[in-house]
């Protein structure tokens, strides 16, 4: 369904994308979007190219930054792929608050 010049310099991509994380995710994300919008036969497909299809794309393929920034569609997966982003432990009491919680989301919505 998609088709690109990969080059190396402007787009690349890994021939083993399930080894990446972060791409099944986007994948997923992507596959899932257009499992509810190809349902909407006016602008069902167009919404998920321009919206979903299109940024997802822009960072898979980012030869810079992507999730397969070291790897080569041609020479395939790297086994020195970005290092994930640093972080440091939070506060457990951190969680506790509205923002992180899916519950409280919902109970909020009730309420409304």
């Amino acid at each position: 369904m998609v088709a690109r010049r990969l080059n190396g310099v402007t787009l690349t991509w890994c021939p083993d994308w399930w080894m990446h994380a972060e791409a099944i995710s986007r994948l997923n994300a992507m596959w899932r979007a257009w499992e509810n919008l190809r349902l909407d036969p006016a602008l069902g497909m167009s919404t998920w190219w321009i919206h979903h299809a299109d940024p997802q794309l822009h960072v898979l393929l980012d030869p810079d930054n992507g999730p397969f920034s070291a790897c080569s569609p041609v020479e395939g997966h790297s086994e020195h792929p970005p290092a994930p982003l640093p972080t440091n432990p939070a506060d457990p009491r951190m969680w506790l608050g509205t923002a992180f919680s899916s519950t409280a989301v919902a109970e909020q919505a009730l309420e409304d």
